[in-house]
């Protein structure tokens, strides 16, 4: 036909606005990765953080544990401090194995966000 009624430009101009919202849409994806991977580094840098304190405060449990088992050798303390010093200890570990577990998630995550992991 000789008339097509404008479809042509009609067709080209939702063609243009199609590619706009598709930019606009890889534009919001693109952000909410780059935020995503953001979140994960935050959460690894403080998971290693709090696993690098929950090393010391294992160390000085075992110092401290160590020094009340020489005070009760020398006679300067008792059982129950002994016991105290163990179960500050045990604490102490099971917190360390916590916060290196997490440290161990936080990574994971941070790969998967980074897209370095695939499913």
């Amino acid at each position: 036909p000789l008339y097509n009624g404008n479809i042509n430009n009609r067709q080209l101009e939702i063609a243009k606005n199609q590619t706009k919202t598709q930019e606009l849409e890889l534009a919001r994806v693109e952000q909410n990765l780059q935020g995503e991977l953001e979140r994960q580094w935050q959460a690894y840098l403080l998971a290693s953080e709090q696993a690098k304190a929950e090393e010391k405060n294992a160390q000085t449990a075992q110092e401290y544990l160590k020094l009340m088992q020489k005070r009760f050798e020398l006679g300067q303390s008792n059982i129950i401090e002994i016991r105290e010093a163990q179960r500050v200890t045990e604490n102490t570990e099971g917190r360390k194995i916590q916060s290196l577990f997490n440290l161990k998630v936080a990574e994971i995550q941070l790969l998967l966000a980074g897209g370095v992991l695939g499913e």
